[in-house]
């Protein structure tokens, strides 16, 4: 067998030095003696031809690379993997409600622009809506896709006016779009994937509710002793904890996974119609939110940002939901925020406040109480619960005296 193409040992590359080599041994063999320098005849002869072999042995290398899951990429990635029954996540643009003002009657068509005030973002009506009593409230999609975000309050320009309607605003925050999965994203989930067929009844439900679109976390918590446990959960039960994705696909691959006479335990509720069509009560739990309050103090200084308030609550919703990798900072391996079941820890809270530059912090106080944000200490968040974070939570205070 060769010692560079399809190996024992995989594919192995012939690069640009080893073609040289040989070709140079070939001409010495009929030449001996022959001139291969650089500026010779037989070098520049030798020079084209072994530089049009490498190119061509990169692309056998690529080639070979798509048939291997850690390496293909592009459309045949997208390929490879439906061999794991899996397809590449599409791009998904942002969604929001919007709350328009004007005189009644007034009609605003579908398809009508708002956006922020720097003109950035823009969102699209999905309806047509008529004010009453002064007032509407539409849903509106982002023109683009992506995952650029858009704080309540800030999408207050009307891009193309229409008589009698007079303001617009986003009275709580948008939901957040994403881009088409990446190549990383999609090898990521495919390794997650070949957890499926496990024989770990709890890795297999698990890597099955990460495949469901839609979904955006996951955990499975297993009682398989004779009494109720400490979270509540009952005898020889499961507990799925997911966010996003639909119910039914949800209830469906719990009953799909889960062993014959173990309870599906949860807060939302769904009937399972088997293939004798028996119907079978599945449960889940859907986390419960708790709203977390945040009162800053800062000091500014002459480099804080003219929307550097702005920014630190983009900071603190961004942490909470992704961890230090959405600041571009580094935090001790906290890199997934604030997820479910995962308590606030006080002390975190200072890694967002500090990736805006400009300002030091002078008090900061959470509280799951908006009458009471006086807290000081790690906020405990249950198995079944998930903090929730917004703008309209965060107050944050210039004191420069």
């Amino acid at each position: 067998m060769s010692d560079y193409g399809i190996t024992d040992d995989g594919f192995v590359l012939k690069r640009l030095a080893d073609i040289k080599l040989e070709l140079e041994t070939s001409l010495d063999a009929l030449f001996a003696n022959a001139n291969v320098s650089g500026e010779s005849v037989f070098g520049q002869l030798i020079g084209l031809f072994s530089d049009a072999q490498a190119q061509a042995w990169e692309s056998f290398q690529l080639v070979a690379n798509q048939y291997n899951p850690s390496n293909a990429s592009g459309p045949n990635q997208s390929s490879l993997v439906q061999l794991n029954g899996l397809t590449r996540m599409k791009a998904e643009a942002g969604v929001v409600t919007l709350t328009l003002t004007g005189r009644d009657d007034t009609t605003i068509d579908a398809g009508s622009l708002v956006c922020n005030s720097k003109r950035t973002i823009y969102y699209s009506t999905d309806e047509d809506v008529t004010i009453s009593s002064g007032t509407a409230t539409v849903a509106a999609t982002a023109t683009e896709t992506g995952d650029s975000e858009s704080l309540a309050g800030t999408l207050t320009t009307i891009v193309n006016p229409i008589s009698g309607w007079l303001t617009v605003t986003n009275e709580t925050a948008a939901t957040v779009g994403m881009g088409i999965e990446s190549d990383e994203e999609l090898r990521a989930r495919r390794d997650i994937s070949t957890l499926a067929p496990s024989q770990s009844v709890v890795e297999s439900i698990y890597s099955n509710l990460l495949d469901i679109s839609g979904v955006e976390f996951a955990r499975v918590y297993v009682n398989e002793t004779s009494v109720t446990d400490s979270r509540s959960i009952p005898s020889h039960s499961i507990a799925c904890v997911v966010v996003g994705g639909d119910d039914d696909t949800i209830a469906e691959t719990i009953h799909n996974r889960k062993p014959a006479g173990i309870t599906a335990y949860g807060n939302t509720d769904v009937s399972v119609i088997d293939d004798q069509s028996f119907s079978y009560p599945i449960s889940f739990i859907r986390p419960t939110e708790i709203p977390i309050y945040v009162n800053v103090t800062i000091k500014t200084d002459d480099s804080f940002p003219v929307d550097g308030e702005s920014k630190i609550m983009s900071a603190i919703i961004s942490y909470a939901d992704g961890g230090a990798d959405e600041l571009g900072a580094t935090d001790f391996g906290n890199e997934d925020g604030f997820p479910p079941g995962s308590d606030v820890v006080y002390s975190r809270m200072f890694t967002p406040l500090n990736s805006v530059e400009g300002h030091e912090v002078t008090s900061l106080f959470i509280s799951t109480d908006s009458e009471d944000i006086t807290g000081e200490e790690t906020i405990p968040i249950a198995y079944d619960e998930v903090s929730s974070w917004d703008s309209t939570q965060i107050t944050i205070t210039i004191d420069n005296e």
